[in-house]
């Protein structure tokens, strides 16, 4: 009989080669299971090096994120370049110079380390601003981003960033559909011709100006993207007047809600964002300059890429779903 380890490991196995879109699992695991896997699963062979295995030893927990969909990727990577392209842009008006040594960089979906001498674990954030010198290299801002994600579950991964200070500014992005996915029960058989043909008439469909935005994307009598019943935004720091450990300070605007937008009222200081929470050395050389806002949000262009994203994360269902 096998144990409740092997098990594991076979379920573990059957949800990397699956690997379905916007999932994370997390399994009890031994740490020699894990070194087992990541030597049978090169992870690179497997859309783009999803699914990604990530470790706690303290814990010896497994995450397994697989690979996010467009909706995922194209709303954190617009928040996380359009914070980088303010802070450049307030650089160049107030003239700051960095020194030769310092650097203010993106990255995208990086697996962190995270060793606090008590604990020990990989996360991997969907983007990262991080401020480097000589001397240092420090996480600035974090991009957290959940498709049908539970809030309980985005808020642990802000804390652990800000308890375990490895970053002090977590932005959070939510998305949830009023249904789960679930693919056709019978796959679609089409040529590649058909298949072209079907997604040009369906990109057509769901991107003509009558058709409701953020309602279910329904296409040849199938809903491959449901209506986005709750999409907000969520800025969290640790609380600077609390003296406890995990008491954070939280700022949440709503984006969708049944279906309807709901960010015309946005404005966009979201977070109020400080220049020095982002380069600490502009504070010291130049004063009151680290108290400039970041106006990074703009709602109407930010709506358009979570409308665009579902369409995009609908098509690509649909194409999986073709033999």
């Amino acid at each position: 009989m096998d144990t409740d380890e092997e098990i594991r490991v076979r379920q573990i196995r059957s949800i990397i080669l699956t690997n379905e879109p916007d999932n994370e699992y997390e399994f009890r695991l031994s740490e020699e299971s894990y070194n087992r896997l990541q030597t049978e699963f090169v992870m690179d062979e497997h859309d783009n090096a999803y699914p990604r295995l990530l470790y706690d030893w303290t814990r010896q927990v497994i995450t397994i994120v697989t690979v996010p969909t467009r909706l995922h990727e194209d709303t954190s990577t617009a928040i996380l370049s359009s914070i980088n392209n303010h802070v450049t842009s307030i650089m160049q008006r107030e003239q700051i110079q960095l020194g030769p040594n310092e650097r203010l960089r993106i990255t995208h979906s990086p697996t962190i380390l995270v060793d606090t001498g008590h604990s020990k674990y990989k996360m991997e954030p969907d983007g990262a601003i991080y401020f480097e010198t000589v001397d240092t290299m420090g996480y600035k801002v974090i991009i957290e981003a959940g498709v049908s994600q539970a809030y309980d579950s985005l808020l642990d991964k802000a804390r652990k960033w800000i308890i375990d200070k490895k970053c002090e500014l977590i932005v959070l992005l939510a998305f949830n559909e009023k249904h789960r996915y679930s693919a056709p029960c019978k796959r679609i058989s089409l040529t590649l011709l058909e298949k072209s043909a079907q997604i040009v008439q369906m990109r057509r469909q769901l991107l003509s100006p009558s058709y409701p935005k953020f309602r279910a994307l329904e296409f040849l009598g199938h809903i491959w993207f449901d209506e986005l019943s709750e999409a907000f935004i969520e800025v969290v720091r640790k609380s600077p007047s609390s003296d406890g450990n995990d008491d954070l300070l939280r700022s949440k605007y709503a984006l969708v809600e049944d279906g309807i937008n709901k960010s015309s009222s946005i404005r966009r200081s979201i977070g109020d964002l400080k220049l020095a929470e982002l380069i600490p050395t502009v504070s010291h050389n130049n004063e009151g300059i680290g108290d400039l806002i970041i106006d990074f949000f703009d709602a109407v262009e930010f709506m358009d890429i979570i409308w665009c994203a579902m369409i995009g994360t609908a098509v690509n269902r649909f194409e999986d779903a073709v033999n």
